[in-house]
C-alpha cells in the first residue's frame, strides 16, 4: 500500500485528475494514510480546479455544508453543489445521497424540489 500511495501521490502532484480525487478520498477515509480533513479538502479542491466533476464538486461541498474541518460556509456549499448540478443535473442526487447532502441540495439548489413517488 505504501508504494501504491507513493505512485498515487506522484500522479496527483503531476495534476492527474483521478489521482487528485483519489488522494482526497485517501485522506478523508484514513485507511491508507492518517485521516486528515484539511489535506482531503486540499486534494479535492485541486481536482476541482482541473475541471469540476459532479462527484468532486459534491465532495468539496460536504466540507463546507457540514463544517468538516473548516467553518461551515453556505456560500461555498452552494457554489460547489451548483457546479456539480450544472455538470450532471438531477443525477447529482446519487452523489448527494451517498454523502448525506440531499437536505442541502433541496434547500440551496432546488428549493421547490419535491420527492417524486413511484
Amino acid at each position: 500500500p505504501e508504494q501504491a500511495f507513493a505512485y498515487l501521490l506522484k500522479a496527483g502532484e503531476l495534476g492527474q485528475t483521478e489521482a487528485l480525487s483519489a488522494l482526497g478520498d485517501a485522506y478523508l477515509e484514513g485507511k491508507i494514510v492518517p485521516k486528515d480533513l484539511a489535506k482531503a479538502l486540499d486534494w479535492y479542491q485541486k481536482s476541482a480546479e482541473y475541471g469540476i466533476e459532479a462527484a468532486v464538486g459534491v465532495k468539496v461541498a460536504q466540507f463546507y455544508c457540514k463544517g468538516m474541518g473548516v467553518p461551515q460556509d453556505m456560500d461555498r456549499c452552494r457554489y460547489y453543489l451548483q457546479k456539480g448540478y450544472d455538470s450532471v443535473g438531477e443525477d447529482i442526487d446519487l452523489y448527494a445521497t451517498e454523502l448525506g447532502l440531499m437536505p442541502y441540495i433541496k434547500k440551496l439548489i432546488r428549493p421547490s424540489h419535491k420527492k417524486h413517488s413511484n
